[in-house]
Formats: structure tokens, sequence, C-alpha cells
């Protein structure tokens, strides 16, 4: 399906200066050209269900790399744009150490709102690395636009956040310490998450999530009443599915629903989790996460040359670390409790 709204524009890798093309539905656009500013383009993706007509505008996530427009990174959040309704749009430009990265980002967003019909307020900045202090500042200059945050191995700055903000940062890293230190800034229903390097940079199902839980906290305020029907009766049928096949990631759905108290599936979600939480494998993975947390609190909460100073010559994190990763080895947390406590030079300096 194609746009239809007149949305043509110069893309000069693939036509001659003359020329238009329509974004069609479902595919990566890498070098949309800004009308109003040609010296600065994006990479695009309109989900497959994309429509002008729909009664609902569409909300954006508008992405930050810490190097540009960087077409893996890009398709990681594909996924969670199709699960959830939402347009893509990564500048090229913007990067570390670019004295121009945020007029790109600007007329990035300026182009968007300018071609389609957007949602203007419930878009997402989303940052990867030094973008995501980017996306931070995004928020702030167009604070009525944006509605919530997903960065990545980022440090954000230091004051309070009142969006819904959702960071996840690898284990090994010193940005680890300094989220953990600083979370004080963030409210309690915010979110901070680690993945296990070792298995890999953060995938497709690390975005999912916390796509879907932003979408949930905005839609939750201020989303029309389809909306608010669509997202909950999907997010519903995405728990009865993965009941089965993944009853953790069903459990973690379904406790995401039942603290969503504006949607129509609400109550059956809150009967629903405490049916799970009664089952024995969710009562042990809780109580690993619980575990987790206390570790977190015991060892990381420190600025990094703090960890350094404390720990660099003890093994007691990296020892109750190992005898929580063999309690809750059945768990996801297994792997992740034991990343936590390892540190070597290179993860003490890696940024």
């Amino acid at each position: 399906m194609k746009a239809g709204i007149g949305a043509r524009l110069l893309i000069p890798a693939l036509v001659a200066t003359s020329a238009f093309a329509d974004f069609e539905n479902g595919k990566v656009f890498e070098n949309v050209i800004c009308k109003e500013n040609t010296h600065y383009s994006y990479l695009l993706y309109l989900p497959t269900t994309y429509t002008p007509e729909r009664e609902d505008p569409w909300p954006v996530i508008f992405l930050i790399g810490h190097n540009g427009g960087q077409k893996v990174l890009f398709n990681k959040f594909i996924p969670a744009a199709e699960q959830n309704g939402l347009i893509l749009a990564m500048s090229n430009e913007s990067k570390n150490n670019f004295p121009e990265s945020a007029q790109a980002i600007e007329a990035m967003v300026e182009d968007v709102f300018a071609t389609f019909p957007i949602a203007e307020y419930q878009c997402l900045a989303g940052g990867i690395g030094h973008g995501g202090l980017m996306a931070f500042q995004l928020e702030e200059q167009r604070h009525k636009n944006i509605a919530g945050i997903f960065a990545v191995n980022a440090l954000y700055p230091e004051q309070n956040i009142n969006i819904p903000t959702y960071l996840l940062c690898r284990s090994s890293s010193n940005a680890r310490n300094r989220l953990v230190h600083n979370r004080g800034y963030l409210r309690d229903e915010y979110s901070i998450n680690f993945y296990n390097p070792d298995e890999g940079e953060f995938d497709e199902g690390h975005v999912s999530f916390a796509i879907l839980w932003l979408q949930g906290q905005i839609l939750n305020s201020k989303g029309s009443k389809a909306a608010k029907n669509e997202y909950s009766t999907h997010l519903l049928a995405q728990i009865q599915s993965n009941l089965k096949s993944d009853p953790y990631l069903a459990f973690r759905q379904t406790k995401l629903l039942s603290t969503l108290k504006k949607m129509p599936n609400y109550k059956t979600a809150k009967n629903l989790l405490d049916d799970l939480e009664e089952e024995p494998d969710i009562a042990h993975y809780l109580k690993a996460r619980k575990a987790m947390d206390r570790f977190i609190d015991d060892y990381l909460n420190v600025m990094p040359y703090e960890y350094e100073n404390q720990y660099l010559n003890s093994d007691e994190p990296e020892k109750e670390a190992w005898e929580l990763s063999k309690e809750f080895s059945d768990t996801p947390f297994a792997e992740l409790i034991y990343a936590l406590g390892q540190k070597t030079p290179g993860q003490l300096n890696n940024k």
C-alpha cells in the first residue's frame, strides 16, 4: 500500500533529480531528503498497516544513533513498529561530535510532521549510545511532541524525567553504575533494565518490550478510546499466545497490562496476574528478580570510580553473583546476575 498523501520526496541515490517516488509500506527508505533543509536526510519506515485515512494520526519513533543512520540498528525497531503501529525515522547525520546534530534531528522531525498525519503529542525519542543524550535533548526542545524515551547504553541529564522513560544498558558498562546511582532522578514507575553483552547486543525482543511498555504508559494517559482498545486487545492476545511458549514474557506483559488502569482489559490482566504469581516457576522467577535488584542496590549504587575503588581488589561482588546465578540457574536472570558481578579493567573503562 502506498502513502497516498503527496508524500513524495527526492531520493538522489535511486532516481534522477526530476523524479519522485512514493513511499511503500513495509519498506526501508535509506535516504529521505528533508524538503526544507536538503543538507539533512533520514531513514524511514512505514508499518504495513499504515494508511493516511486512519481516524487516529500516527505516532513516530525518532531514532538517534551515535554514528548517524545505521540500518542494522534501524532494523531492530521494525518489529516493534509493526506490533505497535508506529512510523520509524532515523537521522543520517546526527552523530557523536558532530556540531550540527541538533539541526539534523530538528530537520528530520519537521519533515516527518510536514509529510505524514502524525500524532504530534504521542511520539517517542529513541537513542543509542550518545544518541540517548540527544534523545533527551530532543525532548527538552520539543517536550510537547515527545511523550516517551527509549535510551540504550546511554547516560542521561541529571534532572527529573517527567515522561515515561525506558533505559536499557549492557551489564558490564560504566553507564550501568551511573544509571543505578542516579536513578533517583527517575520516578518509581520508570524503568532501568540490563542485558548481558556476552549474549550479544540488545536485540529485537528488548526493543519490542520497551516500545510496548512506553506505548502503554502513553495511551493509558492520553490515548483515544479506540487506541486503548486496540492496544489492550492486541496485548491480551500476545499474553495468551505466550503463556505456554514463553511464560516469563507472558508474565511481564500481564504485569504491564495490569498496571494500565484505563485499559479495557485491565481487570482481566489483574486477575490473570494473581493466578500467575501462584505458579511455582513464576514465584521462583520473581524471587530471582528481587535477588538481582538487591544485588544491584548493594554493589552498583555507586559511581564507576567509587565502584573501582571499593571492589577492584575484592572478589565479594563476583562471589555473591556466582552464588545467586547458581541458585537461580533456571531463570532468565542467572547469566545477567553473573555478568553484573564481573569487574575486569575493560569493563570498568567501558564507556
